[in-house]
């Protein structure tokens, strides 16, 4: 299977994280772990396969799985970072979890008659802390995140100006990047805000109607660019 890798300005980006991070031994020291034998590097993004210009729509999720959502390490001749790509991929194609599978519905909703990779060469998927947490209830101490968004996050959001920016997530998606836009109005009048994709039984109706609403308000986003371009 050939997965299309992101496009080079946002490998530029992220492939720091790889190096390995510096936060891992500062501001995230206790909180991320660096094991790459296992899986637990920084990941979970996928998308803008063609070019950052091309992205209309961004995506943002709270962060990736724990320990047994880590990825396959396959093949130790490839570099990390493709390797993440191609197995958040192969999530997504599959629809392993609820995420996956509440997701790719939503997509289609943003793009009806779309194939996945298309969709995906006009979205950007990333997580708003690139490392899975010691816990799946676990919260990141505020520094720790704010060494992620500002290494990683806010730089990525800098290439999509004007596009519709969805939070997936309250508790963790939302208050991020809401602290970054609070320094920056052109990033707040991006924002959507809506349910995160693993919602318990009880909440799935309400997370249903944020799901639709956000869905709404970010394919009308996009019928104004493509209209002014």
């Amino acid at each position: 299977m050939t997965v299309p890798l992101p496009a080079i300005e946002l490998q530029n980006i992220l492939t720091p994280a790889y190096g390995p991070c510096p936060g891992f031994k500062g501001a995230c020291q206790g909180t991320a772990t660096w094991r790459p034998d296992v899986g637990h590097v920084p990941r979970g993004f996928l998308g803008a396969s063609r070019s950052a210009d091309q992205v209309e729509l961004v995506l943002l999720l709270g962060e990736p799985g724990g320990a047994n959502g880590s990825f396959r390490v396959h093949d130790q001749r490839i570099n990390l970072l493709t390797q993440t790509v191609f197995d958040t991929y192969r999530h997504f194609s599959d629809r392993l979890a609820p995420l996956h599978k509440h997701l790719r519905p939503w997509l289609d909703c943003v793009y009806p008659g779309d194939e996945f990779d298309e969709q995906l060469a006009k979205t950007w998927i990333t997580e708003t802390y690139l490392c899975s947490l010691p816990k799946a209830d676990a919260k990141a101490p505020r520094p720790a995140e704010h060494e992620c968004a500002s290494r990683y996050l806010a730089k990525q959001l800098a290439l999509f100006p004007g596009r519709p920016i969805v939070a997936f997530g309250k508790t963790k998606a939302a208050p991020r990047v809401r602290r970054l836009a609070s320094a920056a109005p052109a990033l707040a009048n991006q924002l959507i805000f809506a349910h995160a994709l693993t919602p318990r039984p009880a909440q799935l109706k309400e997370a249903q109607r944020t799901w639709e609403a956000a869905a709404t308000a970010a394919r009308t986003i996009i019928e104004a660019r493509r209209a002014r371009s």
